[in-house]
């Protein structure tokens, strides 16, 4: 068996505590604090004191790489403290590869950009009512809580790959006209969107859903990319409006989902989707058009009643339980739909394309 490469030291200059050469020759990746040789955490006391004592609010920070405990934290916060606000209020906040033990308190916290990537958090975390300009949390681990309800984001916000192994609450966060990106990050518990608002693109391509997940009230008013998304519970989008393109395209729904008086007011896609829990549509709303082609119902779908101003496309489409539509719709097309038990279809004001479909029973 071969020996394991060592580990890569940082791209900044880095403190070095604690490293041996037989089992750590890296030792602590905390960056230098400018002019000295050691991480904010591994100074001595008086120069530590002289630092901290050195900041104002709003001013640049860089701690890289450097374990924080609860108390250094809320040390370096007071420094920051604007008297104004009582928050602490950063310029650019470099907190890359830091590893924060504790709880971690950022409430209300003002950030004109914000660094976190691949940050560690290793209990209870709370940005509550934070506001930042530019945001990156990217391939973060949160293993308690994170909190970032009512938090505010003026620029792109990146959670790309982050994982949260508990409660991740963003209800009631606002991000502003810029792309909110949560690409492939995996939410092991509850996740909580209710009343969240994207002014700019959200992307959820290819993320994990395992615990219950809300969406109620949630507003997407530009495009909103579910692409590959797996949803492993129970996920809710109750009166949730999408006023752009909403596309959930080979998006997996394993337990009760739920899109009861949802408003789609541009074009909805959920292409090859899979519902393997019940799926109900009931007074949902789609202006544009509806494409549910190749998308798979195996326990029986509430679809209805449902209004749809443009095409309501099911072709390709397969029911594998019994099944009642009830559509207000221009045309709705059921091209090789697979219909495997009983289907009852009410239809208002359209037109139906039944080509090629496959009816197993009556």
């Amino acid at each position: 068996m071969g020996v394991p490469p060592a580990p890569s030291p940082p791209s900044w200059p880095h403190c070095g505590f604690y490293a041996d050469p037989a089992t750590d020759p890296v030792g602590c990746r905390g960056i230098h604090v400018a002019g000295h040789a050691a991480c904010l955490a591994h100074l001595t006391d008086t120069h530590r004191d002289s630092y901290l004592a050195s900041l104002t609010p709003a001013a640049d920070i860089d701690h890289r790489g450097t374990p924080f405990t609860e108390e250094l934290l809320c040390r370096l916060l007071d420094a920051l403290r604007d008297p104004t606000t009582t928050g602490p209020r950063f310029g650019t906040a470099l907190f890359h590869g830091a590893q924060f033990s504790g709880d971690v308190s950022f409430e209300r916290a003002e950030f004109g950009a914000a660094w976190f990537y691949e940050a560690q958090f290793s209990n209870d975390t709370s940005f509550v009512g934070a506001q930042f300009g530019d945001a990156g949390f990217g391939s973060a681990q949160f293993s308690g809580e994170a909190r970032f309800s009512g938090a505010r984001f003026s620029g792109p916000a990146s959670f790309e790959s982050v994982q949260f192994s508990g409660l991740a609450d963003f209800n009631n966060a606002q991000f502003a006209r810029r792309v909110a990106r949560f690409g492939k990050a995996q939410f092991s518990g509850l996740a909580l969107f209710r009343s969240v608002q994207f002014f700019g693109p959200a992307q959820f391509g290819e993320a994990q859903f395992s615990g219950i997940t809300q969406f109620t009230g949630a507003q997407f008013s530009d495009n909103a990319r579910f692409r590959d998304v797996q949803f492993s519970d129970s996920v809710d989008f109750f009166m949730a409006r999408f006023s752009g393109d909403a596309w959930f395209d080979l998006a997996r729904f394993s337990g009760d989902t739920q899109f009861l008086e949802t408003q789609f007011l541009g074009p909805a896609r959920f292409l090859s989707a899979r519902f393997s829990g019940p799926a109900r549509f009931g007074k949902a709303q789609f202006s544009g058009t509806a494409r549910f082609d190749g998308a798979q119902f195996s326990v029986e779908p509430w679809f209805g009643p449902i209004a749809c101003a443009g095409v309501l496309d099911l072709s390709g489409a397969v029911f594998a339980v019994p099944v009642t539509l009830e559509i207000a719709a221009y045309e709705v097309r059921c091209v090789r739909t697979q219909w495997e038990s009983t289907a009852t279809v009410r239809l208002r004001y359209a037109t139906a394309d039944l080509s090629y479909a496959v009816l197993s029973a009556p």
